[in-house]
């Protein structure tokens, strides 16, 4: 037996596993805002759910009820997907929801209803960063969604505003 847990190869198996992805496979219940739901997978286990690699304007920002709207629009109470490695500090699924072969999370960037979220660019799979990043400028340039003000601030800048203002 010790043999088998020395031999380097079974080590990197056991660690390999640790770190595949998982997948939730659940209908959608709640949309709370653009980037978190609420769901329900086949065996009645509740997650929830942050859309990994991006950020959606908070509800009481400009765009954010439509940010919120398009995402119920696209995946309330219809089964989806879910890829993920990890949860937040929150306990929250970080995920890349999908239905059937759409990348939901894009189409919120593509639609100009979320920000690619550079700052955990780090989560995502890396064949995604550029792909994401891509789709943001795109909706930029064409003035999509909230691209079309170009004042906005960006929800972590205005969730940042808000903690400051509240002391």
């Amino acid at each position: 037996m010790f043999f088998i847990y020395r031999n380097p190869l079974i080590i990197l198996l056991c660690f390999s596993f640790n770190y595949a992805l998982a997948d939730i496979t659940g209908i959608v219940l709640k949309v709370v805002d653009g980037d978190t739901v609420h769901v329900m997978d086949e065996g009645n286990k509740r997650y929830k759910v942050r859309l990994l690699g991006i950020d959606a304007p908070e509800l009481d920002q400009s765009y954010g009820i439509e940010s919120k709207d398009m995402l119920a629009d696209l995946i309330m109470d219809k089964k989806v997907n879910i890829v993920y490695t990890k949860k937040d500090k929150y306990k929250r699924v970080l995920g890349q929801i999908f239905l059937d072969e759409m990348d939901v999370n894009l189409a919120m960037i593509r639609n100009g209803l979320a920000w690619h979220f550079k700052r955990y660019s780090r989560d995502q799979a890396k064949k995604d960063v550029p792909i994401y990043s891509r789709a943001e400028q795109l909706a930029r340039e064409n003035a999509i969604g909230l691209w079309s003000d170009s004042a906005f601030l960006p929800p972590w800048k205005w969730r940042q505003n808000k903690r400051r203002n509240s002391r």
